[in-house]
């Protein structure tokens, strides 16, 4: 485990937790105290674990692992976050299941059109563009949360068209949000064929109609359309930065009366760059939201969303 992961680890352990639940890698995990075994909070597969102190070095003996068939799952897993796939009969689409990276990178995106292309989608990245028609942008960024369900996962579909000739792809990519997932590009021999394939997804998806998305009304059970802004900058990054000499001083913190324990969890509860870190790892900026950048229109709906639940707990 990285140094964090082993500090929280410890803490629970010390304070007598029955288990505790951490991020590795991109992943979320559960580690049983009483039977010394990592749950995959996604896929529900477990390992065995040991407890031992570190060597003077500061490296750490591992024992060897392997998923146990026992392990039962804690929260039903949904297919399309959980990774599994079934092989698709036809020839023009080529699947494959998405792998999480440890790699400490951020996230970059780069794109020519109106839209970006998918960062995953490795084919055809730098060599085509995001369809348009006028304002027309054949991209679609889904989400569907559902916290009853553990589900929070993304879907998105994209009219791909090649930057040296007119040739015309869907591409598809869909998981659990902060993951790579699954994906599907789908090779079109039309440009109606592929509009046809991507209007059809769209509306299976979500249960609105393409052309009539500025109309889009949420069906339960299915996703929601999000307004992404793909500007540059915010109106906020454009203001001047303070001089440094205007800059307030830090005020340096006093010392904590709290047992050692206690504080050592209380600074790993607070500790931002330790989360900055985590979400680095899951290959995304943590200046931006996961799904890209909302316009303020999207914004807007959440904040008016969050009203009407303060309304409901206020009566």
């Amino acid at each position: 485990y990285q140094a964090d992961s082993s500090r929280w680890i410890e803490c629970g352990h010390a304070h007598g937790e029955q288990s505790v639940s951490f991020m590795a890698a991109g992943r979320g995990y559960t580690l049983d105290f009483a039977q010394l075994e990592q749950a995959n909070d996604s896929t529900g597969v477990s390992r065995p674990v040991r407890r031992i102190d570190a060597s003077p070095s500061g490296s750490v003996a591992t024992a060897p692992a392997q998923p146990s068939k026992s392990a039962a799952k804690k929260v039903k897993a949904d297919p399309e976050e959980s990774g599994s796939s079934k092989s698709s009969k036809s020839s023009k689409s080529a699947k494959s299941s998405g792998s999480d990276v440890t790699a400490s990178a951020v996230k970059t995106i780069s794109f020519s059109g109106k839209a970006p292309v998918d960062d995953k989608c490795l084919t055809l990245y730098g060599k085509a563009h995001v369809f348009s028609e006028g304002n027309d942008v054949w991209d679609a960024m889904l989400n569907q949360t559902n916290l009853a369900q553990n589900n929070n996962k993304f879907y998105i579909i994209q009219l791909l068209e090649l930057d040296a000739k007119k040739k015309f792809y869907v591409w598809q990519r869909w998981g659990r949000v902060g993951m790579a997932g699954q994906n599907n590009l789908v090779d079109c021999s039309s440009l109606d064929e592929a509009k046809n394939i991507f209007e059809k997804k769209f509306s299976d998806k979500t249960r609105n109609k393409w052309p009539e998305r500025d109309d889009f009304e949420k069906v339960p059970g299915k996703y929601d359309l999000l307004a992404i802004d793909y500007s540059a900058k915010d109106e906020d990054e454009t203001d001047a930065p303070t001089p440094r000499a205007e800059l307030p001083k830090p005020i340096a913190p006093p010392d904590s009366k709290l047992a050692k324990p206690v504080a050592s969890l209380i600074e790993l509860i607070c500790n931002v760059q330790a989360m900055e870190d985590v979400v680095t790892e899951m290959k995304y900026d943590t200046k931006k939201a996961p799904l890209g950048k909302l316009t303020k229109e999207q914004i807007a709906a959440g904040y008016g969303a969050l009203k009407k639940i303060e309304a409901c707990l206020n009566e």
